[in-house]
């Protein structure tokens, strides 16, 4: 039995989502996905996507802040029948369903488009050129491996592995060295005005982007659409990308798992919420505590 379904009320004939209703105070759900919504062996999201709507009949934001490709994001809503805004890459590109904020003039799937980064293809051939010189055997980039290595290393394969391998604003590689030479290597980048950020399987190169800067342009969006109402965020993640976002938010939510260690030591508040059993189960864990945190603190 799904555990948060005793807590669905009838009247009328139409259910009432009492467990998810807060006075006076909305909240906007920033979550990253692998490791977080889905486990990240089995890919299994478990009772998730109908929490979220859930979440949503409830009033509340639901926003994917995640590494994940746009194609991939786009697949998984589309195929869930979801229709929220989403970050992408990293922070690389946000987008929302149309007309969600004020119509843009420009769009891409069906979605508006709120902001998109450097696009990757106008940096990774000097970055790729500069960074093997550099480090020779020691990193190694995700688009130049092997169908067969790519699919060992993402845990993917076909058209899932396709999706996530079609990036427009990150370059993905693995790194087989030290920290003492990571530290040489941001240096690189910095003189190339870009950044690198740890993720849950591989390291990102990026235009200077992340979780946090996506999430503060979402939420003016948000807040100037509503500026009666009170917000508050809530930051749900699993390994150090996460760390911007949740040192952020108003909330801090970390699903278990075997990232956590650099999750918790980068965080600046270590007022959080981390779940006893990792994702699917943890993300829905997180949720029920936020509520119950919420109503402690604003009665």
């Amino acid at each position: 039995m799904i555990w948060y379904k005793s807590c669905i009320y009838y009247a009328n004939g139409k259910s009432i989502i009492m467990k998810y209703n807060l006075k006076d105070v909305t909240l906007v759900f920033f979550s990253d996905i692998d490791g977080t919504i889905i486990n990240n062996n089995s890919f299994c999201y478990g009772n998730n996507i109908d929490v979220i709507k859930q979440l949503l009949e409830a009033n509340h934001y639901v926003i994917f802040n995640s590494s994940k490709t746009f194609n991939e994001i786009d697949y998984m809503l589309k195929s869930e029948n979801l229709s929220i805004p989403f970050i992408c890459e990293t922070g690389g590109g946000i987008y929302c369903p149309k007309d969600f904020f004020d119509s843009t003039q420009k769009e891409r799937g069906g979605y508006d488009i709120i902001f998109e980064s450097v696009r990757q293809s106008s940096f990774s051939a000097q970055i790729k050129n500069t960074l093997t010189k550099e480090f020779k055997n020691e990193i190694v980039f995700f688009d130049e491996l092997s169908l067969k290595m790519r699919e060992r290393f993402s845990g993917l394969s076909g058209d899932d592995l396709e999706r996530a391998s079609n990036r427009d604003f990150s370059l993905l590689f693995k790194w087989h060295t030290n920290n003492e030479e990571l530290l040489k290597l941001k240096n690189i980048l910095d003189d190339f005005n870009l950044t690198v950020i740890r993720g849950g399987r591989f390291f990102h190169i990026c235009s200077g982007f992340n979780k946090y800067s996506a999430m503060q342009l979402i939420m003016s969006k948000i807040n100037n659409t509503n500026p009666k109402k009170l917000f508050k965020t809530v930051g749900l993640g699993d390994s150090s990308n996460d760390i911007d976002m949740l040192n952020q938010t108003d909330y801090r939510c970390i699903v278990q798992s075997t990232n956590n260690t650099l999750l918790i030591a980068g965080l600046s508040n270590k007022n959080f919420i981390l779940s006893s059993t990792p994702a699917p189960e943890g993300w829905q864990e997180c949720v029920e505590n936020v509520f119950i945190e919420s109503r402690r603190t604003n009665g």
